[in-house]
């Protein structure tokens, strides 16, 4: 299923973007990407769920929880391609200033 690859690789995305410091970002693709796949009923794979938690202990150790809920909360809300745009912005930004 194309959205279930689409889904992981939010998952990698998220993890990325948490480890080069852009946790806002990573908070709120990390969030939606676990949000899509229960709404599709995907379990991770073993690996896309091992970078799903680093990527969260790394989220709880650069954000307040207040902040971490607030973004987790808007991931939760977005749809698929709402944020695959997301991702493909907080990407762009990021090679901006790399």
């Amino acid at each position: 299923n194309d959205s279930i690859g689409i889904v992981c690789g939010f998952v990698v995305v998220g993890y990325l973007l948490a480890k080069a410091g852009k946790p806002q970002e990573a908070a709120v693709i990390l969030a939606g990407a676990a949000q899509q796949a229960k709404a599709m009923n995907h379990l991770l794979e073993a690996m896309e769920q091992g970078l799903l938690d680093e990527g969260k202990r790394l989220l709880e150790a650069s954000l307040s929880p207040d902040e971490l809920a607030g973004l987790t909360a808007q991931g939760e809300r977005m749809g698929i391609h709402e944020l695959a745009d997301f991702a493909l912005k907080a990407l762009e930004e990021m090679g901006d200033k790399g």
